[in-house]
């Protein structure tokens, strides 16, 4: 874990691990780099996951901890501009992990 990663949504004494691996190989053209990120947060419904990249989206169970709500949303639009993508899975009171995926170019 680290304080870099860590969050107000993340309580004291939680944790946010971060991995970087890769996946696939170089011969076929099928390597990929997968990004992890995994917290002991917070977590979010259903209904925040499938809103979570909109410009400004903010859930209600957040609205007094401070942000825009941009964050995410730039997320979405460097990786996507990398060919990538992210897959999220999220409980209430568990936490979140995200993996994004972005495939490895080559000159």
């Amino acid at each position: 874990s680290s304080d870099v990663c860590s969050s107000d949504l993340t309580p004291t004494g939680g944790s946010v691990d971060v991995s970087l691996t890769q996946r696939g190989t170089e011969d076929n053209g099928d390597c990929k780099y997968e990004l992890r990120v995994k917290d002991s947060g917070i977590g979010m419904s259903e209904k925040d996951v499938q809103h979570m990249f909109e410009r400004f989206y903010r859930s209600d169970d957040i609205r007094d901890i401070q942000g825009t709500g941009l964050g995410l949303s730039i997320a979405k639009w460097i990786i996507d501009k990398h060919e990538g993508h992210f897959e999220i899975l999220s409980r209430e009171g568990l936490g979140t992990r995200i993996r994004i995926i972005l495939p490895k170019k080559h000159p």
